[in-house]
């Protein structure tokens, strides 16, 4: 628990998009309906599809009123495609700032911001 939150929420659902996401009640995904369970599960085996040794580490968790920030640290090796990139075997190391906002115990939006830029320059061939 962080405050009156639960942690384990916050580990549930993933975006690599870093688009606002609501739970199945609500809007979310652009335009669609969108079960936050569902798209999480799909973000997560792109992610291991791509990186099947990735690390995710919670650095910081905190808490303020319903809304929750976790300060994730991601590592592995890029050993399937990725977006536009075929595999390198490079070794990759990016971060996120994700903010959820709980409605009992659920999470009902989310805001992620992974630093997509570090991740796309380590895996690019250019580097």
């Amino acid at each position: 628990m962080i405050g009156n939150v639960p942690a384990a929420p916050a580990q549930a659902c993933r975006s690599v998009s870093g688009r606002r996401r609501r739970t199945r009640d609500g809007r979310g995904c652009g335009s669609r309906p969108c079960d936050g369970v569902v798209e999480g599960l799909r973000v997560v085996r792109v992610l291991k599809d791509a990186f099947p040794d990735l690390k995710i580490n919670v650095q910081d968790m905190f808490s303020v009123g319903d809304k929750v920030t976790v300060l994730v640290h991601f590592q592995g090796t890029h050993q399937g495609a990725f977006q536009q990139f075929e595999a390198t075997g490079r070794q990759v190391s990016y971060r996120s700032i994700e903010v959820y906002r709980i409605e009992g115990d659920k999470i009902a939006e989310e805001w992620v911001a992974p630093d997509m830029l570090s991740l796309m320059q380590q895996i690019s061939t250019g580097r």
